[in-house]
């Protein structure tokens, strides 16, 4: 789980905004891989949270293109790792089922990246969108 209240803020409130959201449901989906849901329900949750793990990312990456962000390609490169990892644990979820894999997944691997490109990536596009 991801404490809400220790989530870096990159001091731009519609990022930190998209941010709060995606670790809420980030929440809301290891809550109900913890109270057994149902697999249909489960994927629904995974299908919502990619679903804005992509409407983040390709908000991000437009004001990237709009502000020409000298980082865009490295960012982007980042953006599309944790993808192509999210979707490729969507893919082996609906195959074995294995709720432990997903959990461990989502808790060590996705939660730790998330803090870490918050802190490293999306700090840097924030500051560069408030010296326009």
């Amino acid at each position: 789980m991801i404490d809400l209240h220790i989530l870096p803020s990159v001091s731009n409130d519609k990022m930190d905004a998209i941010h709060i959201e995606e670790a809420t449901l980030l929440n809301d989906f290891l809550s109900k891989i913890e109270q057994n849901s149902s697999f249909e329900h489960l994927i629904d949750q995974f299908d919502l949270l990619i679903s804005h793990v992509q409407t983040h990312f390709n908000s991000e990456e437009s004001t990237m293109q709009q502000i020409r962000f000298p980082m865009y390609r490295l960012h982007k490169g980042e953006h599309d790792k944790i993808l192509n990892q999210i979707r490729m644990m969507h893919m082996e979820f609906r195959t074995r089922k294995d709720t432990e894999a997903l959990k461990s997944y989502l808790e060590d691997e996705f939660s730790s990246w998330l803090d870490q490109h918050i802190k490293a990536m999306d700090i840097v596009l924030a500051n560069a969108m408030t010296t326009l």
